[in-house]
């Protein structure tokens, strides 16, 4: 994302919602050459649900991790993406009907807490809201939504077809507004259009199209907390990538990353599984 929106120098190449609705826009065409073959097991049940998946689950939260992106370390983007499984085991009881557990909600609590100290902690000395930061929290939300629904609504479709499918559905509403906000003006205007296109790519297919692929197979696997807790591997990996690309890190937020994790491990350990 940071790559396809700045160049080395720090200068705009493609805006937040250029590279947001390029990226889904981009998947939906990779898994198009599948989505059509299975239009035949899409029933009208599956309709809402999978528009859900596509808009909650997809689409959303591209923009909001794109516009986040603009004013938080990528490497912090992706430690707060580690509230997943928080939000999916918090909505799982109060929405979806999965049984609640008391021993999960320490973990709750711990783990919210470890987020709350990320937002507000600032590198230059005080506290301070970073209001791009409840982007990621946001989008986090969406994504505990949308696993707990293709969990339980569509559980009988094959992962391929719904990632396929879910991202069809979105793909007409983003290709509209990707030629309204310019983007592919872009490629011709600006000098390092096409290498910006080329991480957007890379984003789209890999993060994206495969990736939503991979994640729908889990979840139709397991339940929806275990699924969501792939996300204990992010922080570490955004912190890598973060490294390596002259980001700086602090003591203290690790500190706040130890207690998320702590905190989605003590969920995990709380058996469940969603009601039919």
């Amino acid at each position: 994302m940071k790559k396809a929106m700045f160049s080395a120098d720090g200068s705009a190449i493609y805006s937040a919602e250029q590279v947001a609705s390029l990226r889904i826009l981009l998947a939906s065409l990779c898994l198009l050459p599948f989505a059509v073959p299975h239009l035949s097991l899409l029933r009208s049940k599956h309709a809402p649900f999978m528009l859900i998946a596509g808009l909650i689950g997809s689409t959303i939260p591209a923009f909001l991790f794109t516009a986040a992106q603009q004013q938080i370390a990528s490497s912090l983007a992706g430690m707060l993406n580690s509230l997943t499984p928080l939000f999916t085991f918090i909505l799982g009881i109060t929405v979806f009907g999965v049984p609640f557990r008391k021993n999960g909600l320490i973990g709750v609590i711990i783990g919210l807490a470890g987020a709350a100290g990320l937002v507000f902690y600032s590198s230059d000395g005080p506290v301070a809201l970073n209001s791009h930061a409840l982007l990621i929290i946001l989008a986090t939300c969406f994504y505990g939504i949308s696993i707990n629904t293709v969990k339980k609504y569509l559980n009988d479709l094959p992962s391929l077809t719904i990632s396929a499918l879910s991202l069809f559905m979105v793909g007409p509403i983003v290709a509209i507004y990707a030629y309204a906000c310019g983007s592919f003006d872009v490629l011709v205007t600006h000098e390092q259009g096409w290498e910006g296109m080329g991480y957007v790519f890379l984003l789209a297919l890999f993060s994206t199209a495969i990736g939503l692929i991979l994640f729908n197979l889990v979840i139709k696997r397991e339940s929806a907390l275990f699924s969501s807790s792939v996300t204990y591997f992010i922080p570490i990996t955004a912190i890598l990538w973060g490294v390596l690309d002259g980001e700086e890190l602090e003591i203290v937020q690790f500190a706040f990353i130890a207690l998320i994790l702590f905190g989605v491990w003590l969920v995990n350990r709380v058996r469940f599984r969603p009601s039919s």
